[in-house]
C-alpha cells in the first residue's frame, strides 16, 4: 500500500520576487512479496517485507532583472528511508531472517539551484543553469547479522570495503542557446550540459544474500556518482497545420553505474557471477523525431490529426567494449485520428525495429538482457462518443493478435531471483471505459 500527501502553494508578487513556488510531499510505501501465498512451493517459503518512506520540499522564486534577464532561484531537500527483510523458513509466513535486503539505507539529498534566461534579440536567447547537491548516504543495520552473514561481509567480500557514510558534492550545470527563424515558426537550439547522478539505495547498498552465488545481488558502497557530459542539437517547426521537432545528442559518461556481474573485474574482488555494482565509462547518443498534421475544415471533415514519432538510442560500455544492456532499439508510433462531430476514432501502429546490441552473457557480461528482441508493429483501434454527460470509449489493442515484448524487459528483479527474463506484452485485449458529470 501507498500514502502520499502533496502540498503545493503559489503566490505573486512577494518581496523582491514577481512569483514564488513551493511544495512539500511525503510519501509511505509498505510492500510485501513471498513465494507461497499465489502458488504452492515446497517446504522453504519466503517472504521480504520492505518499506520506502520518502519526505522532502522545494521552493523556488522568479524575478526580473533589467528588461532582458529572468532568474529562478530555489532550494530543496528529500529524504528517502529504504528498509527491507527477507525471510525464510518451514512455517508461513518464515521468521527466520535470512538477508536485510535494504538495511535501513538512508539517502539524504540537500540542493540549491539558479537559472538565468537573458534575451540577447527578438530572435535570441540564452539560458544559464548551475545546481550543488549535497547527497548523504548511510545504512544503520550494514552491521546486523542474517544467518551469520552482515551486509557488510558481502560488500567487504566483494568490494573489500563497509558501509560508512558517504558523502556526495555534486556540481551541475547547462547552457542552452536558441535562435528563431522564419518569423518565429522555427526554433533552432544547441546546449551542453554536465549532470550529476549519485548511486540510489539499492546500487549502493542492496544486499541479497544466497548459498548460490549466482543468485546473490550485492550493492557496492563505494560507488562514485555518474558524471553526463552532454550535447544536443535540436530543431523544432510549427505552421498552422502541423508542427515538427527532432534533436540528436552525444552523451559521454564518467563513473556510469553498471548493474553487472562478479568476473574479477577492477575493484572486484570474486568472480562467481554473482550481481554486483560498478563504474564504468560510457558512451550514449541517440535522436528523437515527432510529427503532428492537423487539417482543416477545407482539406477535411473527418480526419483531424496525424502523428509520428521514432527515437533511437545508441549506447556503450567503453571501458569493456560491449553493449549497455536495456537499450531500446529504434522505436516509434504513427496514429491516425478521425472525427465526424459525434464520434471519434482512430488506428495507431506501434512499432519497434529488432535489437541485437545485446548483454546477454552471464559468464562475461551482466546478462540483464534476455537475448535479441525481434522488431514488431502492432495496431491498436480506439472510438469515442459523448452523448450529454456520459463519455463511452472502447477499443481494441493488439488487433492482430500478434506475439511480441519490448526489448526493455521486466527484468526478474525481485528479492529471490535477479535474473531478467523476457515477458511478452499482452494479445488481443478488448477494453471498454464509461463516464460521467454529474
Amino acid at each position: 500500500n501507498s500514502d502520499t500527501v502533496l502540498l503545493n502553494f503559489e503566490k505573486h508578487h512577494t518581496g523582491p520576487f514577481n512569483l514564488v513556488k513551493g511544495e512539500i510531499y511525503q510519501s509511505q510505501v509498505d510492500h510485501v512479496m513471498d513465494n507461497y501465498s499465489l502458488r504452492p512451493v515446497g517446504m522453504m517459503k519466503m517472504k521480504t517485507d520492505s518499506t520506502s518512506d520518502t519526505q522532502g520540499g522545494r521552493i523556488s522564486g522568479k524575478f526580473f532583472s533589467g528588461t532582458n534577464l529572468t532568474w529562478l532561484v530555489g532550494i530543496d531537500a528529500q529524504l528517502n528511508s529504504r528498509d527491507a527483510v527477507r525471510y525464510s523458513g518451514t512455517t508461513i509466513p518464515p521468521t527466520i531472517i535470512q538477508s536485510y535486503i535494504w538495511p535501513d539505507a538512508n539517502i539524504d539529498q540537500n540542493g540549491l539551484f539558479a537559472e538565468v534566461e537573458k534575451k540577447q534579440s527578438d530572435s535570441d536567447k540564452i539560458k544559464l543553469g548551475l545546481r550543488y547537491d549535497q547527497i548523504t548516504a548511510s545504512a544503520n543495520k550494514a552491521g546486523s547479522s542474517a544467518m551469520g552473514t552482515s551486509p557488510n561481509t558481502l560488500y567487504q567480500n566483494y568490494y573489500g570495503t563497509t558501509a560508512s557514510e558517504h558523502v556526495d558534492h555534486n556540481s551541475s550545470g547547462f547552457l542552452r542557446y536558441e535562435h528563431s527563424v522564419a518569423d518565429g515558426k522555427g526554433l533552432l537550439f544547441s546546449s551542453i550540459s554536465r549532470t550529476m547522478r549519485s548511486a540510489d539505495a539499492t546500487e549502493r547498498y542492496i544486499a541479497a544474500n544466497n548459498t548460490t552465488a549466482m543468485m546473490r545481488w550485492i550493492g557496492n558502497p563505494n560507488l562514485a556518482a555518474e558524471e553526463h557530459r552532454q550535447i544536443e542539437l535540436g530543431l523544432s517547426w510549427a505552421e498552422q497545420s502541423w508542427q515538427s521537432s527532432g534533436s540528436i545528442y552525444y552523451n559521454d559518461v564518467n563513473n556510469y553505474i553498471l548493474r553487472d556481474r562478479a568476473h574479477g573485474q577492477s575493484g572486484i574482488l570474486l568472480s562467481d557471477n554473482a550481481t554486483i555494482y560498478r563504474n564504468i565509462d560510457a558512451r550514449l547518443y541517440g535522436a528523437e523525431f515527432s510529427i503532428t498534421r492537423h487539417w482543416s475544415a477545407q482539406w477535411s471533415n473527418s480526419f483531424n490529426a496525424a502523428y509520428v514519432h521514432a527515437a533511437y538510442v545508441h549506447a556503450t560500455n567503453t571501458s569493456d567494449n560491449r553493449a549497455i544492456a536495456q537499450t531500446p532499439p529504434l522505436n516509434g508510433s504513427v496514429s491516425l485520428d478521425y472525427d465526424n462531430g459525434g464520434w471519434k476514432s482512430g488506428a495507431k501502429l506501434n512499432w519497434a525495429r529488432n535489437q541485437n546490441r545485446v548483454d546477454d552473457n552471464m559468464m562475461t557480461g551482466s546478462a540483464l538482457d534476455a537475448g535479441p528482441t525481434p522488431g514488431f508493429g502492432v495496431i491498436d483501434l480506439y472510438a469515442s462518443t459523448t452523448i450529454a454527460a456520459t463519455t463511452l470509449k472502447f477499443g481494441v489493442d493488439n488487433l492482430l493478435d500478434r506475439s511480441y515484448a519490448y526489448h526493455v524487459n521486466r527484468a526478474n528483479s525481485d528479492p529471490f531471483n535477479p535474473t531478467a527474463v523476457r515477458v511478452n506484452e499482452p494479445g488481443r485485449e478488448i477494453w471498454g471505459r464509461i463516464s460521467t458529470r454529474f
